[in-house]
């Protein structure tokens, strides 16, 4: 099932074909990545990874088929604790970490708050929501080239990722969601479904094997989102530059219309996460009577940090024009509500916003 964070979930229909194209996609990139570090793929240790995702969520299958291909282990974790984690990949010689990305920078921030340098720990991946670049950053900064970093795009509907950025790679465009695997088609459509140009903002479509047949018993959601000659509308905004290199963007759900100009909520919570302080960010639009919506962000901060809303503002101003700096900033210790995968909840930010 989808996750419903922006509605009702949806059963997602996946034939075994689908699946053996999902399970194709995820090798393909693990021996692109060993490549990419001189390694020789299917050669080496048996890989042991920590699997923070559930399994009813689509992340779980890219590294419980990876594991299974290679007869790797997964360690798991029932609900995520960052000191628990800690110990696992301690305990059990964990050299690979799967999570969201709030997970991978509370499990970074933590680390270095007990100087623990996660000895065995070879790879970070995310994925499940937008990673902010700033995670590449600190990981590169504590770790070095020791630790790589990946992240990629994928969706219920594709049965994991289809698109990657690893390694050298990925710190080389960290805003990037990377290239797609070569049996996935992407199309950055314009208004009208044509292809729109190179580096312009388009809704991202999919086509390919690993992709689903439809919604359980709901021919109007599936025919709401799939094209007849088989392109999957994915709701997202992005664009396709730097040789094929995809960049997310936005939901378009999401996209804030602040007086006829459209704010990126990624780009905003990506300059938010850049401030060391700042552990978790989510930005949205709320309604105003003359510019229609305005920004609006719910800021998580490390305990005694003493941030408030005027310095995260100032703070966002120095790189964002004007009209994105959120200007209603909620700061708190609190975590932001997510649901059972990680995700926030920004559907219940928005519902529990004061209203003036």
């Amino acid at each position: 099932y989808t996750s419903g964070t922006t509605g009702r979930p949806k059963g997602a229909v996946a034939t075994h074909h689908a699946h053996i194209g999902a399970l194709t996609n995820s090798l393909y990139f693990a021996a692109l990545s060993a490549l990419g570090r001189g390694l020789v793929p299917g050669q080496g240790p048996i890989p042991v990874g920590l699997l923070t995702f559930p399994f009813f969520h689509v992340a779980a299958f890219t590294g419980f088929y990876r594991a299974m291909a290679v007869g790797g282990t997964l360690v798991l974790l029932r609900a995520w604790d960052t000191d628990t984690a800690i110990g696992l990949v301690r305990d059990h010689g964990v050299t690979a970490f799967g999570g969201v990305p709030t997970t991978a920078l509370q499990l970074l921030a933590r680390a270095a708050e007990l100087d623990e340098d996660l000895p065995t720990l070879t790879s970070v991946s995310t994925g499940g929501a937008p990673a902010p670049p700033e995670l590449v950053a600190r990981l590169t900064a504590r770790y070095g080239e020791r630790v790589e970093p990946a992240n990629g795009y994928g969706l219920t509907e594709t049965l994991g990722g289809v698109t990657a950025n690893f390694g050298a790679q990925y710190r080389t465009w960290p805003q990037s969601v990377g290239r797609p695997a070569p049996v996935v088609e992407t199309r950055i459509a314009g208004p009208d479904g044509t292809e729109a140009p190179e580096g312009e903002v388009g809704e991202l479509w999919l086509r390919g094997q690993s992709l689903i047949s439809g919604y359980w018993q709901d021919p109007e959601a599936t025919g709401a989102v799939f094209t007849p000659d088989g392109w999957f509308r994915t709701g997202d905004l992005a664009r396709v530059a730097d040789g094929g290199r995809v960049t997310v963007v936005d939901r378009i759900k999401d996209m804030v219309i602040r007086g006829g100009e459209n704010v990126y909520c990624v780009e905003v919570e990506a300059a938010l996460h850049e401030h060391p302080d700042v552990l978790e960010a989510a930005v949205f639009g709320v309604p105003h009577p003359v510019l229609g919506e305005e920004v609006a962000a719910v800021v998580r901060v490390r305990a005694g940090a003493g941030l408030g809303a005027a310095e995260v503002r100032e703070f966002v101003g120095r790189g964002l024009a004007g009209f994105k700096v959120p200007a209603h900033v909620v700061v708190g210790e609190d975590e932001l509500p997510r649901n059972a995968t990680g995700k926030v909840l920004k559907r219940t930010l928005r519902e529990n916003w004061p209203t003036p």
